[in-house]
């Protein structure tokens, strides 16, 4: 990513985020969770819960029921993906609809588990949305996260997710609260999020 605090055209060697390099390495931290879509009736709020997820606060209410058909908001457990972080994401994200991208490729991933005999590596097709311009950047830091390279606010759980871990079977997307992007091992919320933003598929 170009560094916006270096001054136009030139880069600057003081600048304490890039060193001089004009570039930012995207380095995910807030990683939003994004699980499959809660399929049971809605008769309490518990069962709002499930559907809907607890970041899912600042979502207009018609939004907010689209998305539960897409995605469940995973609580992530720490206030700084609260506040109306996602619907912030997802508005920039639509806002650049004409510059995002959408494609494929194979991920590498290393799942370290505490049970003995379950680590696992291999790779993983993995589908992204972002922009055009920061996909070689995008691709480096969801290798990263599924490496287990991330110092990320709260845990992505991709690496185990990327696995088929049963503890993290539910999780099928991530959302990129910093730099707006998405990606997913699941096809179906994919296509579903490319339709939301107008890129069919």
């Amino acid at each position: 990513m170009k560094c916006d605090w270096c001054k136009e055209g030139e880069t600057s060697p003081t600048c304490y985020r890039c060193k001089g390099t004009g570039k930012i390495e995207m380095k995910p931290y807030l990683v939003q969770r994004l699980n499959k879509p809660y399929k049971g009736d809605v008769t309490g709020p518990l069962q709002g819960l499930a559907k809907y997820g607890l970041q899912a606060n600042g979502l207009p209410e018609n939004l907010r029921e689209i998305m539960a058909q897409v995605c469940v908001f995973d609580y992530m457990g720490s206030s700084e993906y609260e506040f109306g972080e996602i619907p912030k994401a997802l508005r920039a994200l639509a806002k650049a609809s004409i510059e995002l991208k959408q494609f494929s490729f194979t991920c590498p991933y290393e799942f370290k588990s505490w049970e003995p005999g379950r680590s696992k590596m291999g790779s993983k097709l993995i589908f992204v949305i972002c922009k055009a311009k920061d996909q070689s950047d995008v691709i480096d830091a969801i290798k990263k996260m599924a490496l287990g390279d991330e110092h990320c606010k709260e845990r992505t759980e991709c690496s185990g997710s990327f696995a088929e871990s049963e503890y993290q079977a539910d999780t099928l997307g991530w959302l990129d609260l910093v730099h707006h992007y998405m990606f997913f091992k699941d096809h179906d919320m994919f296509k579903n999020f490319c339709t939301l933003f107008g890129m069919g598929e």
